[in-house]
């Protein structure tokens, strides 16, 4: 009967052990990782609004700030605030500053300008044969 005894209380013990271990690694509740807010990023859809005198735009449901430091261009080349058309695709990007707000970095009026279109063509055709010499 006392090696029943013993033989129960050894196969406990390391069940209880391992639960313990379990609980040592799970994080006191308070101290878990929250995850970041984001700090910025894009943003592209239809312009809804363009307030003039408080320099905000709204672009689908985000209304977004505009500082005196915001690029603003349209057709890759440089714009007023002011030459926004409601209901045309607006893009840019933003950050947000010390109070929450989302402050433009950049806003593209009108649909996106191919980059290389934008470059100007080579003045003489490059050529791709080798020169040999004589």
């Amino acid at each position: 009967m006392a090696v029943v005894a013993v033989a129960a209380a050894c196969s406990i013990w390391p069940i209880s052990a391992g639960a313990q271990a379990k609980k040592a690694a799970t994080p006191p509740p308070g101290s878990e990782r929250q995850t970041p807010k984001p700090k910025g990023g894009p943003f592209r859809g239809k312009l809804v609004s363009l307030d003039k005198t408080a320099r905000t735009i709204t672009v689908g449901k985000r209304t977004f700030h505009a500082g005196p430091n915001t690029r603003i261009e349209r057709d890759g080349k440089p714009a007023r605030f002011e030459d926004g058309v409601v209901g045309e695709i607006t893009s840019g990007g933003f950050k947000l500053d010390d109070q929450g707000r989302m402050m433009a970095t950049k806003i593209n009026y009108g649909p996106k300008v191919d980059a290389r279109a934008t470059q100007k063509a080579p003045s003489a055709p490059v050529s791709s044969a080798k020169k040999t010499a004589p």
